[in-house]
């Protein structure tokens, strides 16, 4: 059966019913450029076991509508169909394409009176064809089995790196050598082992005849009886039962093969994770013994290690000796798989901490290893167009980011089945290889993105954050390409309401060159020349401008200049209330111009509840270009009510720009000027106003402003059937800090032990809250402080004291310091020696806590009572700007909660850096707690 007939079958048809063959066949359905564009390509179209007086009545017709990645129609025809002695009918339709991309082609087979008997499908893809020769130093790198890969399809798009298994301790296909006849159940340790090579000689050899190379994957332990006892138990794939054996079975496979240059050493070894079942210290022990041992005979080895920024900063940058053995860092970042795109920069800033990491530690060069932009051989056409742009994008940015080397993983976003992913690919690296980030576009705007790349003698060092971008600028480039001249920037836009209200507009600039081109993602050309200015749609699809003529400089200077259009100029959302409503307090909007040039307008109320009156006249403003300001709507009058919710609806008007209409649920968050006496009933709160948060509310793309007021109105289609309500009560006093949260929800349980030495990651194992205070906007050690052009866009901390506040498995209640301002980000738990190594993290001195539950009323109160003095603040010293905020964890498994994303902080001030566990993204922590 053919790939297309398989396809009718997983559609709903039958098998037999109808192909769609294409002339010339292309493997894998990839055509190169040079050998289909502007020649005719042959669809076959062959329907059999037709019914018998199908076409008695006059001849059967075929239909044939061929369409692109975004689903417009290219070719459309309808021709008579030969209907064949053995009852099949077949039509020959030739089309002939102009341009590289993705395409679908749909056939229906008609009877005589319209009907459609047969209907097939089937897809392709032209790309313009890779940098001939191999690049050992290419930042375009993909994840796959060594021995599986399809080499002619990954050459033809311009992969230029595998990153896979490659020497392993014992049979698994061809990342081992010791031959079978040596590595048996019954060996001891230090039997002696012999080699066999051939099946890894293939494989090197193989890449290399298709001008890829390698980065050797080191692990796992194999088969399992080569395992310690503890991972034969949690069938882990390590660690070996024996270090000096794993070390004799793989460090000869590294010495063989000296062209493979950079060698990973085991993937992903979280503690007791899935391939690791032993602590972080024992791994370090096994990954200093055996990198030492493979630079006694391979001097040159680089050593690629870390798996993550988490990993790196809880487990191997604690030890100075770990550290100086490990040459490049390497990240797993998997934090918008599915995403309709990367607006909210939860990769973005993950892979900016990470290699921002490295330099503080020393570690020259960064990796991405695994990345993706669809879930594991994911089928559904539809989301795989949708995420091809992303595979652009996340290079980019990680390009942008300082990464030396990017990866999609094979089969999580392009593949042989997923050729939308493969043709966006394979235009990318035909522009791309061999040139480097030389400037970034709009280093302060987050939502809109450009950067530059051409041959590396035309960087300067004095670009905005040249110093970041300039991982590359020493990668030799082929003699054919010393002389390249052709500059290519890159460029979208995330503007718009949301990641799923994007509204999308132009770029408009001179046409300052003669050759000026402008291509789609998929390198179609695209826009238009009017009145000597380009205008070239600018939305969430990349675009390529590409120029000989003009200079790096020049074409950097052309687009930062370009005029943008966008019908949602500006983002705003309203601050907590942070005094008492019967004083009339202001409104306090953040508003962000996402426009690259100066915009004026006037912010005003035009919808607030009943019994609020907004002052006359609205707030007038000017922003710069992607300026971010806190504008104070005046209210005359407001009237609190009982449930602390108030649904408002600003307007913004500008001169020369669209309005922009926003609503938002804004409630008061006043800590109360009262002592609380801990007794773990609700009546320790009375008087507190609190502030409310449903777990039904926090979904993206719904819009809780009708919702949230009518809490019978039915839920948002597709939140989860359980609900989980918390009021949360803030209170202090001249010595304390409370903190109250009442909880409803289905349930109250907790596996973890709680102890930060122990094997348990709390916020995983159920109930939870994860607390934060700060009194600065950034906490003294982040990276990105005040003044860095990626203030917003980068991996920041914005967060200085942390506590994670549960009842552990045993029934203690603890409120345990996480993090406080001076302390690395590191993830506590799963430590060993965190006296040592971490003695900030442990319960806090002077705290009192207390968690009740209320099994009959379903209600959970946590409470707690903080010392100033765990602040630095002395006695009756608490003082205003003071930001509070939360994630709750729940055993229901509900996604977690989160307190800013409730209160209406930026969807794209996500990172992994705001609140722990620091593998995760949540909202900047912007969420203000008032005085009374």
């Amino acid at each position: 059966m053919t790939v297309e007939r398989k396809e009718a079958a997983a559609a709903g048809m039958s098998a037999q019913e109808m192909d769609i063959r294409l002339e010339p066949e292309g493997e894998h359905r990839l055509y190169a450029a040079e050998d289909v564009l502007h020649r005719p390509l042959t669809l076959t179209v062959v329907a059999e076991a037709i019914p018998e007086r199908s076409g008695a009545d006059g001849a059967l017709r075929c239909r044939v509508v061929v369409k692109d990645v975004r689903g417009r129609t290219v070719f459309e025809t309808e021709r008579p169909a030969e209907c064949r002695g053995d009852g099949a009918a077949v039509a020959a339709i030739e089309l002939v394409l102009a341009q590289t991309g993705y395409y679908e082609a749909a056939a229906e087979l008609l009877a005589p009176d319209g009907a459609a008997l047969r209907r097939a499908e089937t897809e392709w893809a032209v790309v313009p064809g890779p940098h001939p020769g191999p690049r050992p130093e290419s930042f375009f790198a993909t994840n796959v089995h060594l021995d599986q890969g399809h080499y002619r399809f990954d050459r033809m798009i311009g992969v230029k790196m595998y990153r896979g298994h490659f020497a392993a301790s014992g049979p698994a296909g061809p990342a081992s050598a010791a031959t079978p006849e040596t590595w048996r159940p019954e060996r001891k340790p230090d039997d002696p082992i012999d080699y066999d090579f051939r099946g890894i000689e293939r494989v090197v050899r193989t890449c290399r005849e298709h001008d890829i190379g390698i980065v050797g994957l080191v692990g796992y332990a194999n088969p399992e009886w080569a395992r310690a006892e503890t991972a034969r138990g949690k069938r882990h794939w390590g660690p070996p039962r024996d270090d000096d054996e794993f070390i004799r079975a793989t460090v000869p496979i590294v010495a063989r093969f000296p062209e493979v240059k950079y060698v990973e050493f085991w993937n992903e070894p979280w503690v007791y994770g899935w391939t690791w079942a032993d602590t972080a210290e024992r791994f370090r022990r096994l990954h200093n013994k055996w990198i030492d041992e493979a630079r006694k005979v391979r001097p040159d080895l680089v050593v690629v290690s870390g798996e993550s920024a988490s990993y790196l900063e809880d487990h191997l940058y604690i030890d100075a000796e770990t550290t100086r053995r490990i040459d490049v860092a390497c990240h797993h970042p998997y934090a918008e798989i599915g995403h309709p795109n990367g607006r909210q920069g939860k990769v973005l800033r993950t892979v900016d901490y990470h290699v921002r990491l490295a330099e503080k530690h020393g570690v020259g060069r960064s990796f991405l290893t695994e990345g993706g932009v669809v879930d594991v051989w994911e089928s559904d056409r539809e989301k795989i167009k949708t995420a091809a742009k992303q595979i652009v994008v996340q290079h980019v940015l990680g390009a942008l980011a300082g990464l030396y080397q990017m990866n999609i993983q094979h089969n999580m976003g392009f593949e042989t089945t997923q050729l939308a992913g493969a043709a966006a690919y394979g235009v990318m690296t035909h522009l791309l290889e061999d040139r480097v980030p030389v400037a970034d576009l709009w280093p302060a705007h987050p939502l809109i993105w450009g950067a530059v790349f051409a041959n590396k003698r035309f960087a300067d060092a004095n670009e905005t954050r040249a110093n970041e971008f300039s991982a590359r600028w020493s990668v030799p480039v082929p003699p054919e390409y010393e002389d390249d001249r052709l500059k290519v920037a890159v460029l979208w836009s995330w503007m718009g309401e949301s990641p799923e209200r994007l509204a999308g507009g132009t770029i408009a600039f001179e046409a300052a060159a003669r050759d000026i081109r402008v291509l789609d993602f998929m390198g179609a050309p695209c826009g238009e020349v009017r009145d000597g200015q380009w205008v070239v749609p600018f939305t969430a699809e990349p675009v390529y401008v590409t120029s000989e003529e003009l200079e790096a400089g020049g074409l950097a200077a052309l687009l930062r200049s370009a005029r943008i259009e966008c019908g949602h100029p500006v983002n705003l959302f309203v601050h907590l209330i942070t005094e008492p409503l019967d004083r009339s307090p202001a409104l306090t909007v953040c508003i962000q111009n996402q426009l690259n040039r100066p915009i004026r307008g006037r912010l005003t109320a035009v919808g607030l509840p009943d019994g609020w009156r907004a002052k006359e006249g609205g707030v007038a403003y000017e922003l710069a270009a992607g300026e971010i300001a806190e504008l104070r709507v005046g209210l005359a009058e407001a009237k609190p009510n009982e449930a602390n919710r108030y649904a408002v609806r600003l307007r913004a008007d500008h001169d020369d720009a669209p309005p922009v209409e926003y609503g938002q649920i804004v409630q008061a968050a006043v800590a109360s000027r009262k002592t609380v006496r801990l007794t773990g009933r609700l009546s320790d709160w009375d008087g507190v106003v609190p502030t409310t948060t449903d777990s039904r509310m926090l979904r993206l793309g719904v819009d809780p402003t009708h919702y949230a007021l009518n809490p019978d109105a039915a839920r948002p289609e597709g939140t989860p059937e359980a609900a989980v309500v918390t009021r949360t009560y803030a209170a202090y006093d001249e010595t304390k800090l409370y903190i109250g949260f009442a909880v409803e929800e289905p349930s109250f349980s907790q596996t973890a032990d709680g102890d930060p030495d122990g094997l348990d990651k709390p916020w995983l194992c159920g109930d939870l809250f994860d607390i934060a205070f700060a009194f600065r906007d950034r906490a003294p050690n982040s990276f990105r402080q005040a003044g860095d052009p990626w203030y917003w866009k980068g991996g920041y901390r914005d967060t200085e004291y942390e506590y994670a506040l549960f009842r552990d498995k045993h029934g203690r209640d603890r409120f345990t310091r996480l993090r406080r301002p001076d302390s690395p980000r590191t993830t506590p738990y799963q430590l060993e020696r965190s006296a040592v190594h971490y003695p900030y993290v442990g319960e806090v001195e002077g705290a009192e806590v207390m968690i009740a539950r209320d099994e009959p009323a379903k209600l959970t109160l946590y409470e707690v009572a903080i010392p100033l003095s765990e602040f630095g603040v002395a006695e009756g010293g608490l003082r205003e700007p003071l930001r509070f905020g939360f994630v709750q964890w729940t055993d229901e498994k509900l996604p977690a909660i989160e307190y800013a994303k409730a209160a209406g902080v930026f969807d794209y001030w996500c990172g992994g850096d705001t609140f722990l566990p620091s593998w995760l993204s949540f909202h900047a922590c912007t969420t203000r707690l008032g005085l009374e």
